[in-house]
């Protein structure tokens, strides 16, 4: 799905990836962006003999920085309702314009805060958003009128959500690998590992590729040019040191994080051997048949939505919690919390990379900026884009502190190993 803002039309337009446009929220847009307004329900009276309470469509006058906020949220909104209807017959986003409350709840409650653990503020953001949307096509008798309710079990859960925004988001090697060992299926496991060993954001797993292709004039390889590598090497029984340890992969800007629809900066990624033979054991046996270029495609083929890393690591996060509180894992692992996301997979992937480069540097950690060797390796490998000094500074000082929080998960290993005659 793509946003952009219309000069023909002065608002923000949506369309999908063959560029046909979503009409109603297009219309919606326009209708926002030109006439500054939006539709709020106002309950009236009591309550009537079926319990119910009346209510009409009031308009109300919206500031410029609103209209923007509710367009933004509108897009993400219908990016996860895109994927959700992937597998679904009866709900489609090019036609549908009157979704069930309980999925609008289950996207504000469970998908928003649950899943994506987003503070309460910008779950608001995203309640706003969503109820101008079904109001103007209420108003306008393209559906009936919704009561989406944020949850108080959902409530606490965000308001949690913002308090721990600082809470320590390296995840250690031992617990990592326990995460991608709990992993329901191959694919899942490497959706894990691409963002732990990897640094890929959960959307940037839709950008592994197959086949070779094209960048301008410039031809890259596909993972099963990768494989082929691979079965060659195994056919001439080569030794350990002759085999090639790692795979570079060049990732485009169209899978990666840009501003707005422009996409981000392409990137290489480094991928390890043993997680390219994952790659390939899951291309060969649960895999299903597909036509997709994708690598990671859906049960259904599909190419996977970009939140399936997020899913993955919210399930493989349930079952590790488990083992945790029965007292499963050794004491001396670092705590795995709720607020742990498939993000700290790929923090944890910077710093451990952010930290070996001041070791082989020769470079105090304490000390580092945003002007030294290893800040600009981390900023190659994650795809950071900003060059703004200031944030540039204000992410260097986040991975020293996460070296920090690196060295306390280790020194509880270490002060836990005994040594035996």
């Amino acid at each position: 799905m793509y946003a952009f803002n219309s000069d023909k039309f002065k608002s923000t337009l949506y369309c999908n990836e063959l560029g046909v446009p979503y009409l109603l929220p297009c219309l919606f847009s326009q209708h926002l962006h030109e006439n500054k307004e939006g539709y709020k329900i106002s309950w009236i009276g009591n309550l009537d003999k079926k319990s119910r309470k009346k209510a009409e469509l009031t308009n109300i006058h919206l500031a410029d920085t609103t209209i923007k906020s509710i367009c933004s949220e509108l897009k993400k909104f219908i990016v996860w309702f895109e994927e959700y209807s992937q597998d679904k017959n009866a709900i489609k986003m090019k036609f549908h314009h009157n979704a069930p409350d309980e999925l609008l709840e289950h996207y504000i409650n469970e998908v928003l805060v649950v899943d994506l653990c987003k503070s309460e503020k910008m779950v608001e953001k995203a309640l706003s958003a969503i109820r101008y949307y079904y109001n103007f096509l209420a108003y306008n008798g393209f559906s009936h009128l919704k009561t989406i309710d944020f949850t108080k079990k959902a409530r606490v859960i965000a308001k949690d959500n913002t308090q721990t925004r600082n809470a320590i988001k390296y995840i250690s090697t031992n617990m990592r690998a326990t995460i991608y060992n709990s992993a329901g299926t191959i694919r899942d496991e490497c959706l894990l590992k691409n963002s732990g060993e990897c640094g890929l954001r959960t959307k940037e797993n839709t950008g592994i590729l197959l086949n070779d292709f094209k960048v301008g004039k410039m031809t890259y390889q596909g993972v099963k040019s990768f494989f082929d590598k691979i079965d060659w090497e195994e056919s001439q029984n080569l030794q350990v040191e002759q085999l090639q340890q790692e795979f570079k992969y060049r990732l485009q800007g169209k899978y990666t994080k840009g501003k707005k629809s422009k996409g981000g900066r392409a990137r290489w990624i480094y991928i390890k051997r043993d997680l390219m033979l994952r790659y390939k054991a899951y291309y060969q046996t649960e895999r299903p048949t597909s036509n997709s270029n994708t690598l990671f495609v859906t049960n259904k083929g599909h190419p996977i939505g970009t939140y399936q890393g997020t899913r993955a690591f919210t399930k493989a996060r349930k079952i590790v919690l488990e083992k945790q509180d029965k007292g499963l894992l050794p004491e001396y692992f670092d705590i795995l919390e709720d607020e742990h996301t498939y993000h700290c997979l790929r923090h944890s992937f910077g710093t451990d990379k952010f930290y070996d480069a001041c070791i082989k540097n020769g470079l105090s950690f304490e000390t580092v900026s945003y002007t030294h060797q290893p800040y600009r390796l981390v900023a190659e490998l994650l795809g950071h884009t900003s060059e703004k000094p200031d944030v540039q500074s204000q992410t260097t000082s986040m991975y020293i502190h996460f070296c920090f929080d690196k060295l306390a998960t280790e020194e509880k290993v270490n002060s836990s190993l005994v040594l035996v005659d």
